[in-house]
């Protein structure tokens, strides 16, 4: 599961510049997930804040749908597809949600407009937020 080097899932049935968006988010979710591994690595207050915590989080854009788990301290396993489960799920459509990640919208906005739509506990929504 979860070869990001080419197009995958339904991004086969998507017109040319439809697979390029859909890459461009694997891109971004993938260098998120480096980031938050990265400042781990740096900060050792939030590494102690994440010791023992595991937290499985969905990605529904559209029909394109990703999943990752938060555990030892660590994000593992960005790949396509849901968990089940999840303590948190994030929503939007595609457009949103890069623009998102190119900080072209802020998130607030997004939501305050019910672009983005996120589930979850409030303490796993608010430790993400301060996470990313």
């Amino acid at each position: 599961m979860g070869d990001y080097s080419s197009y995958h899932g339904s991004c086969k049935e998507l017109p040319f510049n439809g697979l390029v968006i859909i890459m461009i988010l694997i891109d971004h979710l993938s260098e998120l997930v480096h980031k938050f591994n990265s400042k781990v690595n740096k900060d050792e207050k939030l590494a102690q804040a994440l010791d023992g915590i595991k937290k499985a989080i969905n990605l529904e854009f559209g029909e394109e749908a990703y999943s990752f788990r938060i555990e030892d301290g660590k994000a593992h396993s960005l790949r396509d597809g849901l968990l089940d489960n999840p303590d948190v799920t994030i929503a939007a459509d595609l457009e949103t949600i890069i623009g998102l990640l190119e900080k072209r919208i802020r998130p607030m906005k997004a939501f305050a407009q019910r672009k983005l739509r996120v589930a979850g506990e409030i303490e796993d929504l608010l430790r993400l937020r301060k996470l990313f």
